[in-house]
């Protein structure tokens, strides 16, 4: 998540989840927030046990649904199909906050999205 505001935005009495049919799949813990122009990662993996940014709930790799509700999940805030996802890429917003979602060429976790689509990665060969 990105906070593209001027002021830092609370996370309390928000959900995320990857089912439509279940918007409060995951309570985001309380007193998570975002600062101003700052990231918050949440691992979609399904061990919660791990911290307050692992959710309940795992992506499915073949592609699946994730979404941001608020409001005991009466309304979505942000939500997103996303399609099947491949190694070394990642699937978000361009530009940050508010750009259409899109696959990133080069994952930059907690860091800026930047759109890499047009360079040539080639591997280095060493002699």
């Amino acid at each position: 998540m990105y906070n593209f505001g001027p002021i830092t935005v609370s996370l309390d009495s928000l959900y995320l989840t990857d089912d439509r049919d279940k918007p409060t799949r995951f309570p985001i813990p309380v007193g998570l927030s975002i600062p101003p122009n700052q990231y918050l990662i949440f691992f979609a993996d399904g061990t919660p046990e791990q911290g307050a940014q692992h959710t309940n709930f795992k992506l499915n790799r073949s592609g699946d649904f994730v979404g941001l509700y608020g409001a005991q999940g009466s309304f979505a805030i942000d939500s997103q199909a996303v399609g099947e996802q491949f190694p070394n890429l990642s699937f978000g917003r361009y530009p940050d906050g508010n750009g259409a979602w899109q696959i990133l060429f080069c994952p930059t976790p907690s860091t800026i999205n930047r759109d890499c689509a047009n360079r040539l990665n080639l591997p280095l060969i060493g002699r």
